[in-house]
């Protein structure tokens, strides 16, 4: 629960606030201004199964991977309990050392390590010891071990302890005694006091059908008896146990008490997907959430992940995800995008059905101000209180964002018998203002009595870590002597980079005095330029005092809300007067304005080049196109059947065969599946380069007298796009124009240049 306090006069006579509004505006900071220091106590004692187990390492390795802040720090450690069976029996044993939660190499240590967690056998020790595993949890906590040392400054501690039976260590009677429950009562109370010394907080999860009512009682005096700290005042997050009879919720049940003990926001969904399968899964992040992380829980790593962001994108950065090969997928974000995140699951083929659950957990942080109008009130007259809850990114607009938060105003001070609750509502808020549907509005009657009246708003919801700013102001009765007004202009919107202007008038019974205008911005970045430093009021009804607000050139565009107040210098608690301001912030002239002839003059030229390149593509593909050619062959200088034309669509090859070869029925013919083929494309102008069956390859003249192929035929092409070229074949009487026989294949990685053609050559007729 976050506090804000907001101080007015109680009235008298004729009574007026010293100030009538807060010193500054309160912050909900997030829970990353929070460090966790985790330690997880996993059962592994012989009454676990496979599958408990399996669901004891998904849990683990989501928390693992799901701490948000930077700095916080987890440790995994396994337990039994001593059972005398076999010597130097163990009861812990460290899964995961204490590692800090950031950084690619850590989580990936992070996502396996937890692997490492079993069932114990009877030889390794496999009874319930609560206090040994209770102890070696203390050793990362003692500021005395070089691990307490290494404990991150100002964490939070916690302790997480899944167990799916109660405490029984009858066999290890050397430890405890005959009486071993009497003894191991003790040896756990010893370690409670430790931990309440230490500050450390204790979170047990009970999950299958061997919990009793005895065991869960149990639970729960761990729970009370840990220290009772928390992350704020809700009661979901002090210390409890949690108690589930199906293992398959065990996952569920610890996310919740992980993000009870860490004040996070969670949400999630599951489904169940088997071989060849694709299913989503979809979770929610608010518009208040700076940081989240969302943790696929697949069981089998076999099962693809692909994360999308409410805008449809897919996520593509790769190095914001840890464990991608196994149990649990993690995908970490800052500044994620609000709205619902999907998730795409796709099974590999002959899985088995598998339940998938998709959770995110999310920590948020807000921005708030309270104000109390009029700054002087009279005795009976109505105050009217608004508490702005807003967004760090700007104004709240779904109200759905604020639907699980819990906002109230409160009112304490001289002429009250005590606290007394303000009814406020956001009810009528639109999201169209500066502040969104985040104004929370009510009145207050103000009492007899002289003296000091203390508005406080409180905002709790998960997901935030709560601060609190309280600030107090000075009250007089009667006439005050002092008296300043602050004027805003009536503007609607301002562009970044430029200033708007307003006044403080002041009236001044008394001596002079100095003050300062100070300055809280929501969702700009602006400053007071002018004047630079304080201000000094004569005595009497100066002039005006002008003041200059410049919003910065990198504002972001959208509705701002401003608050100007006048301060004593010496003690900015003290108030005089404030004024808001809502206003939209729209973007400055940016390059492109400044520069526009000359940019458009730039896109010219680069269209042109564009287009000359089409140009050139173009003229490339065309050059080839296939189409227009024709495939003939001949034997003994006659045609042989009917020639063959290539594809009428474009295309960049003419594939044919040579049907029935050496048969009076021979013919060219277009290929089936399992036809070997000829492959024609075309080469240099007036070529066509041809690459037989057997890979030998030929640079063929079209309009040419061909190429003689190992069976006696001649292979010879024209083009129906072109005018036969005049053609003279070369000295050996054949059209190849490089002078290679069909028995000497061309080099395709050489390119040669045509043979001088034989002025004795008379045209083709077959080709005119």
């Amino acid at each position: 629960m976050a506090l804000f306090a907001f101080v007015a006069p109680a009235p008298a006579q004729a009574v007026q606030a010293v100030g009538a509004v807060p010193a500054s505006a309160a912050r909900l900071a997030g829970i990353h201004d929070a460090v966790l220091d985790v330690v997880m106590l996993v059962d592994e004692s012989g009454s676990e199964t496979d599958a408990k187990v399996a669901a004891e390492r998904q849990t683990a390795g989501t928390i693992a991977q799901t701490l948000l802040n930077p700095r916080s720090r987890v440790t995994v450690v396994g337990f039994g309990g001593v059972n005398n069976v076999a010597p130097n029996q163990d009861p812990t044993s460290v899964a995961c050392r204490p590692t800090i939660a950031s950084g690619a190499v850590n989580l990936s240590y992070l996502a396996s390590c937890v692997n490492t967690l079993h069932r114990r056998t009877e030889a390794e020790g496999d009874d319930t010891d609560y206090a040994t595993a209770l102890g070696q949890a203390m050793t990362y906590f003692n500021p005395n071990t070089t691990f307490g040392r290494q404990s991150p400054a100002g964490a939070i501690k916690v302790i997480l302890m899944m167990t799916d039976g109660g405490l029984d260590v009858h066999r290890d009677t050397q430890q405890y005694g005959t009486d071993w429950l009497a003894g191991a009562h003790h040896a756990i109370d010893l370690q409670l006091a430790v931990a309440r010394a230490e500050g450390v907080q204790v979170w047990p999860l009970g999950f299958g059908t061997d919990i009793t009512p005895a065991d869960q009682q149990y639970l729960n005096f761990l729970a009370a008896n840990g220290a009772q700290t928390s992350c704020d005042n809700r009661q979901v997050s002090r210390p409890h146990a949690t108690v589930v009879n199906n293992p398959a919720d065990a996952l569920n049940a610890l996310d919740q008490l992980y993000a009870a003990a860490g004040c996070l926001g969670s949400n999630s969904s599951s489904v169940s997907i088997s071989g060849n399968q694709t299913r989503w899964l979809q979770v929610s992040i608010p518009a208040i959430a700076s940081d989240a992380a969302i943790s696929v829980d697949r069981g089998n790593p076999g099962v693809q992940v692909g994360f999308y962001l409410p805008d449809g994108a897919q996520w593509a950065n790769g190095s914001a995800i840890s464990g991608t090969t196994t149990a649990v997928e993690v995908l970490h974000i800052t500044s994620p995008q609000s709205g619902q995140w999907r998730i795409k699951l796709t099974a590999p083929p002959g899985l088995a059905s598998e339940l998938v659950s998709a959770t995110a957990f999310w920590q948020g942080a807000v921005d708030a101000q309270i104000t109390a109008t009029p700054s002087s009130a009279q005795p009976g007259q109505p105050i009217d209180v608004t508490l702005s809850v807003l967004g760090t990114n700007g104004p709240i607009t779904n109200p759905a964002t604020l639907a699980q938060m819990q906002v109230a105003v409160s009112v304490s001070g001289d002429g009250l018998s005590g606290p007394t609750e303000i009814p406020v509502s956001n009810a009528g808020e639109t999201p169209g203002t500066a502040t969104g549907v985040g104004d929370y509005k009510g009145t207050f009657t103000a009492p007899h009595g002289q003296g000091t009246l203390t508005f406080t708003g409180t905002a709790a919801g998960y997901g935030l870590f709560a601060t609190q700013v309280p600030a107090s102001v000075d009250v007089t009765s009667g006439a005050l002597p002092f008296q300043s007004t602050v004027q805003l202009p009536v503007t609607g919107s301002v562009q970044a980079g430029q200033s708007i202007k307003g006044d403080v008038v002041f009236a001044n019974t008394g001596a002079a005095r100095t003050v300062r205008l100070s300055l809280s911005v929501n969702h700009a970045y602006a400053t007071i330029t002018s004047p630079a430093g304080s201000v000094r009021v004569p005595p009497g009804n100066p002039p005006a005092t002008p003041f200059s607000i410049t919003f910065a050139g990198n504002s972001p565009p959208g509705p701002a809300w401003l608050e100007v107040k006048v301060v004593d210098p010496a003690n900015p608690g003290t108030v005089y007067s404030a004024g808001t301001l809502d206003v939209t912030v729209t973007r400055a002239p940016g390059f492109v304005a400044k520069y526009l002839w000359a940019i458009v003059g730039v896109v010219i030229l680069l269209t042109l080049g564009v287009l000359l390149a089409l140009l050139r593509r173009r003229a490339r593909r065309r050059a080839a196109d296939v189409r227009g050619l024709y495939a003939i062959i001949r034997r003994n200088g006659e045609r042989v059947g009917a020639e063959l034309k290539a594809p009428g669509k474009r295309a960049e090859t003419f594939r044919f065969v040579i049907r029935d070869e050496g048969e009076p029925t021979e013919r060219l013919d277009y290929p089936r599946p399992e036809d070997s083929v000829y492959t024609a494309r075309r080469g240099r102008p007036g070529q066509v380069n041809v690459a037989t069956p057997a890979a030998e390859h030929y640079d063929i003249a079209v309009g040419g007298s061909g190429e003689p192929l190992p069976s006696g035929l001649q292979l010879v092409f024209r083009d129906a796009r072109h005018a036969p070229p005049r053609f003279r074949p070369s000295p050996d009487g054949r059209g190849t124009p490089t002078g290679r026989s069909a028995r000497q294949p061309a080099d395709p990685g050489r390119e040669t240049a045509p043979s001088p053609p034989s002025p004795s050559s008379a045209p083709d007729p077959w080709l005119t």
